[in-house]
């Protein structure tokens, strides 16, 4: 799934997509590392969120 929307961003000439990740999912951090996804530093957040946001540039 993940895949398929890479594909459909490059399609569309998307130079960069967000994606958020807890820290606590183990699977979705190795899925993103295993791919061209790269973190970027955590945004200060109003309310209490264990969430880090990752850069994925699709160049």
């Amino acid at each position: 799934m993940l895949r398929h929307l890479l594909e459909l961003l490059i399609e569309r000439k998307a130079e960069t997509a967000f994606l958020e990740v807890r820290d606590s999912n183990a699977a979705a951090r190795a899925l993103y590392a295993a791919g061209e996804v790269k973190q970027i530093p955590l945004a200060r957040r109003t309310r209490r969120s264990s969430a880090s946001p990752s850069t994925l540039d699709s160049r």
